[in-house]
């Protein structure tokens, strides 16, 4: 065998391995695709489990301790009654919460914008938001507004941030999200589970994700998602 048929065959094996190793990469991002997907249908399905089952329950039996709490005047009900009424009412407000935190109702029966103004209301710190009142298909903000929550969570766990911002818009057929914070910076998405488990989030949707994080001059996340 001369120099130049083993250069050929090396060079063709090489190849083929290129190839391999792309069709692999498209394979894992594919199945990371549809895992992600599941996780959030099942997110939904238990949030609705919970609405429809567990809480409409909870609160049959509130208006009925309730209505023995409320008899008429001198007829003195068992105080007891009135504590387990307190305290029914404070378990279908954490169940509330609970539901609301693992799929917000207003992500299933309204906008993205909305669903993201009630997270900035819930939020520690003032948190603008600027998102078109428009409502994507589900497939596209169901994982717009879980990636928004992470990166939210992120700014104040480890930011040290005084406010934030959620900034989205669509250009052609991507779904541009930013969202920033006057934190103090340092940020590496190579680093800790939150911004690793975001980037990898992306990636499965066929995403980018870009960082900037210098010292002591915030974080701006920026994430590209197709939505055609």
């Amino acid at each position: 065998m001369d120099a130049a048929t083993a250069f050929l065959r090396l060079t063709l094996e090489n190849a083929r391995l290129h190839e391999e190793l792309h069709k692999t990469r498209d394979e894992v991002r594919v199945s990371h695709g549809r895992l992600v997907a599941a996780v959030d249908a099942e997110r939904r399905r238990i949030q609705r489990d919970l609405h429809d089952g567990v809480q409409h329950r909870l609160l049959a039996i509130s208006m009925m301790v309730q209505r023995s709490v409320d008899r008429p005047p001198g007829d003195r009900p068992d105080p007891r009654l009135a504590d387990a009424a307190a305290q029914l009412s404070e378990v279908i407000r954490e169940l509330r919460e609970t539901a609301w935190g693992i799929y917000p109702a207003a992500l299933a029966e309204q906008t993205l914008c909305v669903a993201v103004e009630e997270l900035a209301e819930r939020a520690p710190i003032p948190v603008t938001v600027s998102v078109p009142a428009v409502r994507w298909a589900e497939h596209v903000q169901q994982p717009a507004y879980f990636i928004i929550a992470e990166a939210l969570s992120n700014t104040y766990k480890h930011a040290n941030a005084t406010r934030a911002g959620v900034k989205v818009e669509q250009r052609d057929r991507r779904l541009l999200i930013e969202v920033t914070d006057d934190g103090a910076g340092g940020a590496d998405a190579t680093k800790g589970s939150g911004l690793r488990g975001l980037d990898e989030r992306v990636k499965a949707l066929s995403g980018v994700l870009r960082l900037e994080s210098p010292l002591a001059r915030g974080t701006r996340v920026v994430v590209e998602l197709p939505c055609a």
